[in-house]
């Protein structure tokens, strides 16, 4: 009896450890898309390039698979809008959205930055590639 209890808490401790870590990268995945989000926003380029890799989503409709063509995209992005203020917002997880091509993207977190222009509300999704090192995979608006 005793080494079913010892048993079963220890399968109640790796339960709440594997938790525990669920939540942490989940964590450090929705800083990365809020610090994107702020990146783009404020056309730091730099910024926004560190926390991309490839390959990278525009829309769910096209897929840059090199990191020059992700650098390009945010530098066109700065070019033609520069600089904005950054508005108050919200970052939350959703299921909601597109659903990118499991193929190319087996394995990701959906973001969804929530906020007011000009009035009116606006959502945009970033994607994060899951795991100890996540980076934005691409978005859509």
């Amino acid at each position: 009896m005793r080494t079913i209890i010892v048993s079963l808490l220890a399968v109640l401790l790796c339960n709440v450890a594997i938790a525990a870590e669920v939540d942490k990268e989940e964590k450090a995945a929705q800083k990365v898309a809020a610090d994107y989000f702020e990146a783009v926003t404020k056309a730091e380029v730099a910024k926004a390039n560190s926390l991309a890799t490839v390959p990278f989503s525009l829309d769910g409709k096209k897929t840059l698979t090199k990191k020059e063509e992700v650098e390009a995209m945010h530098k066109e992005i700065a070019d033609r809008k520069g600089a904005r203020e950054l508005p108050e917002y919200k970052v939350a997880l959703t299921e909601k959205g597109i659903v990118l091509d499991k193929e190319v993207f087996p394995a990701y977190r959906t973001f969804r930055i929530s906020l007011k222009y000009n009035g009116r509300d606006v959502k945009i999704d970033i994607f994060v590639k899951k795991g100890k090192d996540p980076k934005v995979i691409g978005f859509a608006d």
